[in-house]
This record gives C-alpha cells, structure tokens and sequence, in this order.
C-alpha cells in the first residue's frame, strides 16, 4: 500500500488529503486517482478553482486510424483528437460547474471493425463475455438496450455539463 501527500504549499508541507492506494492496480488508474484527489485538494483549499479531468480513451486521428490496433484492454473505445480538443476547450469555458470534476470522453459507439468477424458487427456485450468472461462482475445489460455497440464508457456527464459531444 501506497500513501500519497496530495500538496505542498509555500506556507509548509501540508497533507490536504492522504490517499492510500493499492500497489498492483494498472498504474495509469493510480495516477489517475491521485491526480483527481489533487484536484479536489486544490479546489478546496482554493475555493473558487475550477479543474476538469478529461479522460480520454485510446484518441486517435480518425476511426480508420483507429480500426488498425484494435485491443480489448481499451474495451474497444476510442475517442477522435478534435473530440478530445472540445472537451478541453469547453472544461476552460463552460459555465455552471465549480470544483474539481472527472468526464469520460469517447465515441458513442465500440470500435470493434466487423473486418474482424468475419463481417458481422459483434455486440459489445457479446465482447466483453468473448474477451473478460468471469472478470467483470454485475453488468447492467440495458445499458445497450438501444445500442448493442454502445461504449462501456458513459459520457453523459460529459455532454451533460460541459454541452460535450464526440461527433459534431
């Protein structure tokens, strides 16, 4: 276990908040938790700081560009540069949020091309029992009611605060 000091002012140092982490989490998911426990120190102990946390999902150029390193790791989503910029943009401009705050930028829609089964486009859940089977636990399958090839990641927060959207 990790315990991580989260700021050091000019005054002294000074634990704002302390995290304790596990030790053999992906290492990408511990920095990016202690990097949004910073946030939330920042904001905190400078009321009125605005911070967005835009978590971007395997951002490439174009779909095509995309399509050519397929991995389950990423559970299939990506997410277009220009997307990403807005999201950027509009975490500095957007109005009616305060804090620190954490949104998932991605396409609407897994990337999984159906080049790779043979032509048929494969339904994300159908992906996750094919490539996580037994390690992912208590999936709320209405989630793609509508849209078996909807992302595992929800973006409404995104969309919802920032007015975000991946495609224009």
């Amino acid at each position: 276990m990790i315990r991580i000091l989260l700021m050091y002012t000019g005054r002294s140092l000074q634990s704002i908040e302390v995290v304790s982490v596990t030790v053999g989490r992906p290492m990408h998911r511990l920095m990016s938790r202690a990097c949004e426990e910073q946030a939330s120190a920042i904001c905190r102990y400078y009321p009125g700081t605005r911070i967005a946390s835009i978590r971007m999902h395997f951002t490439r150029s174009s779909i095509n560009e995309t399509t050519s390193s397929v991995k389950h790791t990423g559970l299939w989503s990506w997410s277009s540069v220009d997307a990403v910029l807005r999201a950027c943009i509009l975490g500095l401009t957007s109005e009616g949020w305060s804090g620190a705050e954490a949104f998932h930028v991605a396409s609407p829609e897994i990337f999984y091309p159906a080049t790779l089964s043979g032509g048929v486009e494969v339904p994300a859940l159908d992906l996750l029992e094919q490539h996580w089977s037994g390690r992912v636990k208590n999936v709320d399958k209405s989630w793609w009611a509508d849209n078996p090839r909807r992302s595992f990641f929800d973006t409404s927060k995104a969309e919802t605060m920032l007015g975000w959207q991946h495609d224009l």
